[in-house]
């Protein structure tokens, strides 16, 4: 209902500008997920043909090209320039090892970061704020260092993201039980069955009962925001952000993966 009555507002007052001849427009901004819950047939007819969707990921193999990389290069771009720097020649890349260690294998530092965020800028912003905070000597270029030891507290930050995207669609305490005892799964994919009972050890301490339709919704809602990726049997791995795949009717019988981003912040790394 506020959401109905924020676009309604927002119509009334686009119109009174266009008949006043004020060229301003006023926009709303949404998330995707929270814009699906809008309804009703008369709000649906004004969004029609009046929103645009911003994606920040595409199905290229070069992850610098996606639009969230030249967003966030812009932002360093006029960065340099607020500080009376040419943005000629420059690239937000620049002020980073190239790659970094990731198990036996390099890594491209780009792809490195992303894999650590739900691909959302204001995940990147938040890790470079944590790059920047420790960098207390004066550094003008940031070292793998202190890209590793900023992960304690991005990871906090990434876990409180995860919680408050869940309020109001899952239990609240149901949520902190089982972030408090996810790290069970470790870093490696876990059976459904597996899943489940950490789930289901978590409602008993929540003091909750829950159907096998609850944890399956739980789960989906973990997927969803980000916090699961999902390997449907012979076929890929699937993480929700990348690409909006449902998979509530692939739940059983899939395997599970904590997001890597989680594993500081619930001491798995």
């Amino acid at each position: 209902e506020i959401m109905n009555a924020l676009i309604w507002a927002i119509k009334n007052i686009n119109d009174q500008m266009y008949s006043n001849n004020i060229k301003i427009k006023v926009a709303a901004f949404f998330r995707k997920d929270v814009f699906d819950f809008v309804a009703g047939a008369n709000t649906a007819k004004i969004v029609s043909g009046n929103t645009i969707s911003l994606e920040w990921v595409t199905d290229s193999m070069d992850k610098k090209k996606y639009p969230l990389y030249q967003f966030m290069n812009i932002r360093y771009l006029n960065c340099l320039e607020a500080h009376g720097i040419s943005k000629l020649n420059h690239d937000i890349m620049e002020i980073f090892p190239k790659t970094m260690k990731s198990g036996n294998e390099p890594i491209d530092t780009w792809a490195w970061i992303l894999n650590l965020t739900t691909y959302k800028p204001r995940d990147v912003v938040q890790m470079l704020k944590e790059f920047k905070n420790k960098c207390t000597n004066g550094e003008s270029i940031i070292s793998e260092t202190i890209m590793w030891e900023s992960q304690t507290n991005y990871s906090k930050y990434l876990l409180k993201e995860f919680k408050n995207e869940l309020y109001g669609f899952q239990d609240e305490d149901l949520v902190n039980e089982v972030f408090k005892n996810i790290s069970e799964m470790g870093r490696k994919w876990v059976e459904y069955s597996y899943l489940k009972a950490i789930i289901n050890r978590c409602a008993v301490k929540a003091d909750r009962i829950l159907e096998e339709d609850d944890i399956k919704s739980l789960i989906n809602s973990l997927y969803e925001v980000g916090a699961l990726g999902i390997k449907i049997a012979n076929d890929y791995e699937y993480w929700y952000y990348r690409r909006n795949m449902k998979a509530y009717d692939k739940i059983e019988g899939s395997k599970f993966k904590l997001h890597i981003g989680l594993w500081k912040a619930l001491s798995i790394w």
